[in-house]
């Protein structure tokens, strides 16, 4: 039974045939040294689960991610923490394992398509009660097609009591544009960009919200825009990682 919960929970890699489960010596040998993980935010060696989800990631095992991801849970890992520590980790390896060629596109889309399950079923989660803090609207400008970064910073967003709208890749201006328009206790617009080929659409959408009166704080993330200053995109902020961008949005609640 213990090896059992240590497979239902992610902790032990493990593939069934013929109604068994079957394990790997070797992955036997490194649950053996590997070291137990305490509970609390910055003592948890997530580190450690980066390649074990992604290797369930580029397989396409939906129920391996989410064994990782509630054995997490079950040990008193919040949302934020797994999302920035863990999954992020586990995505940009993947990606940059693809451009270096050691992966095909197709792990990389296998990988991608898991991530909007997972983080519906993150959602399930018992968030922190009390009134939304103001609302955050979320997307990618155009030409942008990679939505998961946004939709990250979304779930993080309402972890922090935050209401968010995301409007998700490809976003015309002017949605951006009437969307906000709608908005009640408007905080803030976040960008996610992350190939340079979208930073011209970030301006224009930039200029037609400057254009329509909003003066709301626009800020923006992603690969693309690293190196770049806020000058330079005409945003009000330029943030190089999700807790940059969520502990940015804090302060604006009292401002």
């Amino acid at each position: 039974m213990t090896v059992y919960r240590y497979v239902r929970t992610g902790l032990l890699p493990a593939t069934k045939d013929g109604g068994m489960w079957w394990v790997k010596l070797a992955d036997l040998g490194n649950l053996q040294v590997s070291p137990s993980a305490e509970v609390g935010r910055g003592k948890r060696d997530l580190a450690r689960l980066v390649p074990r989800l992604v290797n369930a990631l580029v397989s396409g095992d939906e129920s391996g991610v989410w064994r990782i991801a509630d054995s997490q849970k079950q040990a008193g890992c919040g949302i934020e923490e797994f999302c920035i520590d863990l999954l992020v980790p586990a995505m940009d390896k993947i990606g940059n394992e693809w451009q270096e060629g050691s992966r095909s596109i197709a792990d990389e889309h296998r990988a991608s398509a898991l991530v909007p399950s997972l983080l519906g079923r993150l959602r399930t989660t018992p968030r922190p009660s009390g009134r939304k803090r103001g609302l955050v609207i979320v997307g990618c400008p155009p030409t942008e097609e990679h939505s998961i970064p946004a939709s990250i910073f979304e779930e993080l967003l309402r972890g922090r009591r935050f209401e968010v709208q995301n409007l998700g890749a490809n976003t015309p201006p002017l949605s951006f544009v009437d969307v906000c328009a709608d908005a009640d206790r408007l905080l803030a617009v976040a960008f996610s960009v992350s190939v340079a080929t979208s930073l011209e659409g970030l301006r224009t959408c930039v200029d037609e919200l400057r254009s329509a009166g909003f003066g709301e704080p626009m800020i923006v993330g992603g690969i693309a825009v690293v190196g770049l200053s806020a000058g330079e995109l005409g945003v009000d902020h330029v943030v190089s990682g999700f807790r940059e961008g969520l502990d940015l949005i804090e302060t604006l609640v009292g401002s």
